[in-house]
């Protein structure tokens, strides 16, 4: 029987993140967009998979305190009955988690990228649209940009830089 793992996120370019990120772990995954930060709204949809066997909730930090979010997060974790909620704080947002490997993405753009702690960016996504300029494109929040450009990515090279990336792989990985 497969394991079900229902994954939490903010949006759609999230969502193709993750998906890359599972997909090169030969992991299944069922990610469901959350929809804006309301608390009751998370509880909700993880109770409404029944049959689930551990569901993640990553949240981006954005420009809020880090302690705040992990704080509510540790709220709706407590608040479901199942024991294995695991509620990670991406930092700022998703798109570090591409820049934490700049080889690969220099490689992907025929740019040089040079980030030295992509966790410590205040907006992730400006810098790799800043880089995709570079190399002629644009960066479109959108699934299949994030999931094509995550799907490049060297996972080992990646989660030593972004502690985040590492939560997840790690809360996937976990029985």
């Amino acid at each position: 029987m497969k394991t079900m793992i229902v994954v939490l996120v903010e949006g759609v370019s999230d969502q193709g993140a993750v998906r890359a990120v599972a997909k090169k772990l030969g992991i299944f995954i069922k990610v469901v967009i959350m929809r804006g930060n309301n608390l009751k709204k998370a509880v909700r949809i993880i109770r409404s998979y029944k049959d689930y066997d551990k569901a993640i909730i990553l949240k981006d930090l954005h420009r809020y305190d880090e302690n705040a979010i992990a704080r509510r997060l540790e709220t709706i974790a407590t608040r479901i009955a199942k024991p294995k909620v695991i509620p990670i704080v991406v930092k700022r947002a998703i798109e570090a988690w591409v820049l934490a490997d700049p080889q690969s993405l220099s490689k992907e753009l025929g740019v040089r990228v040079n980030v030295k702690d992509p966790e410590a960016l205040l907006d992730p996504a400006e810098t790799l649209n800043h880089y995709m300029k570079l190399a002629g494109k644009e960066y479109i929040k959108s699934e299949r940009t994030l999931e094509m450009l995550m799907s490049k990515v060297d996972l080992r090279e990646a989660a030593k830089r972004a502690r985040s990336l590492s939560a997840f792989i790690k809360a996937l990985q976990d029985p």
